[in-house]
C-alpha cells in the first residue's frame, strides 16, 4: 500500500482485516475476495453505487478522510462492486487429483486455477471455444481453438511456439507444423486415416 494517502490506507486496512478469515497467511484468497464482492454488491443496492450510509458496515467515515481521499476510496469500492457482477459463481473441486478453484463469469469465460498456481482459461464465443493453459509463472503452455469440426492446438515451451496441430474431425486429417527456435515453421507432418507423410522445410 505504498504511496496511498495515510488516512485512506488505514481504511483499506480496516476493510482487509474484516474480510481476511485467516490473517496468518497474510493474503486474501479468491473466495475471501468473492465474499467481499458479494457484500459490496448487496450494500450498493439497485443503483450499483455505494453511499456513505451503505458503507457503514466497513466503518468508512468519509468526512474524516477529506474529499480527495474519500472520492478515491469510493471509486475503488464502486469499481469492485462493478467487477463483482461479472462473476457468476465459484466452486472448488478435485480435477485429475489436483485441488482446483473454478470461476465462471457471465461473459462465458471460465478459469480453472490449480493449487500450484497453474490455470486453464476457457472463453466461448459463438461456436468457437478457446482454451489456454498457463504454468504457475503465467507462461503460456498450450492454446486450443475449437470451431466446429476444426481444432487448432498450439504448443509452447519457455514462452515460444514449438508446434501447431490442426485436426479436422470431419475428414479425419491431422497436420502438425513444427517451429524452430525463432518460431518459424521448419517442417510439417500430415496424417490422414492413420497414414503419415513427412515434409521438411515448410
Amino acid at each position: 500500500m505504498e504511496g496511498i494517502d495515510p488516512k485512506l490506507k488505514s481504511v483499506f486496512e480496516k476493510i482487509i482485516n474484516q474480510i481476511d478469515t485467516n490473517p496468518n497467511d497474510k493474503m486474501l484468497s479468491r473466495s475471501e475476495l468473492q465474499h467481499f464482492f458479494e457484500e459490496i454488491k448487496k450494500l450498493s443496492g439497485n443503483d450499483g453505487n455505494l453511499s456513505l450510509r451503505e458503507s457503514k458496515k466497513y466503518q468508512l467515515e468519509g468526512e474524516s478522510l477529506g474529499k480527495k481521499a474519500n472520492d478515491a476510496l469510493f471509486a475503488v469500492l464502486n469499481k469492485l462492486a462493478e467487477l463483482s457482477k461479472d462473476v457468476k459463481n465459484i466452486e472448488h473441486k478435485s480435477i485429475n487429483g489436483q485441488e482446483a478453484e473454478i470461476i465462471k463469469y457471465n461473459n462465458r469465460k471460465t478459469e480453472i486455477i490449480f493449487k500450484d498456481g497453474s490455470k486453464i482459461v476457457t472463453v466461448k464465443n459463438g461456436t468457437k471455444i478457446v482454451s489456454t493453459s498457463y504454468d504457475k509463472d503465467e507462461n503460456k503452455k498450450e492454446e486450443k481453438v475449437e470451431d466446429g469440426d476444426n481444432i487448432d492446438t498450439t504448443i509452447y515451451k519457455d514462452g515460444k511456439k514449438t508446434r501447431l496441430i490442426n485436426t479436422n474431425i470431419n475428414d479425419n486429417t491431422r497436420v502438425t507444423i513444427y517451429y524452430d527456435e525463432n518460431e518459424k515453421p521448419s517442417k510439417k507432418e500430415l496424417e490422414k486415416d492413420n497414414v503419415h507423410g513427412f515434409y521438411e522445410n515448410v
